[in-house]
């Protein structure tokens, strides 16, 4: 373990967790944003599809929580690969970050927690990060020494 290492894990996490300091206004702008400029390409290339917005704009929203919360993952495993730690604590950091990141909305203005998005879309993809670097990184390096 290098302490570079954990310095980059505590960064990214700190930046995931900025997202949910943004007011609700702030937030819904940003995806909001988002999903206009989707709708506009899938309404291009799949004009029968009739997409709404507002569905569109919940997807991108829990895909953020999913996509910004494996980074998280991804980069603590990264941070900790080699060290042995009980699989326990490897949840307790995954479930502590997510919920974290969820009360940091009472903060916000326009904002609060949910449970759906602290246990599930956030948890989830701090998982996947997490999986995903206990699958593929280092797996060449190993596979050499063999």
């Amino acid at each position: 373990m290098k302490p570079y290492k954990i310095a980059i894990a505590i960064l990214i996490t700190c930046l995931v967790w900025s997202f949910s300091l943004q007011s609700g206004e702030d937030s819904s702008q940003l995806s909001g944003g988002l999903s206009t400029w989707a709708l506009s390409i899938i309404n291009t290339v799949f004009p029968s599809w009739n997409l709404s917005i507002d569905l569109l704009h919940t997807i991108i929203r829990k895909s953020a929580h999913l996509v910004s919360y494996a980074c998280s993952g991804f980069t603590w495993a990264w941070a900790l690969k080699g060290i042995q730690v009980r699989w326990e604590y490897y949840l307790a950091l995954g479930l502590g970050i997510s919920i974290t990141g969820e009360l940091l909305q009472f903060l916000s203005p326009e904002r609060g927690p949910s449970l759906v998005d602290a246990f599930g879309f956030n948890f989830i993809g701090f998982l996947f990060g997490w999986m995903f670097v206990q699958r593929y990184v280092g797996v060449r390096s190993q596979k050499r020494a063999e």
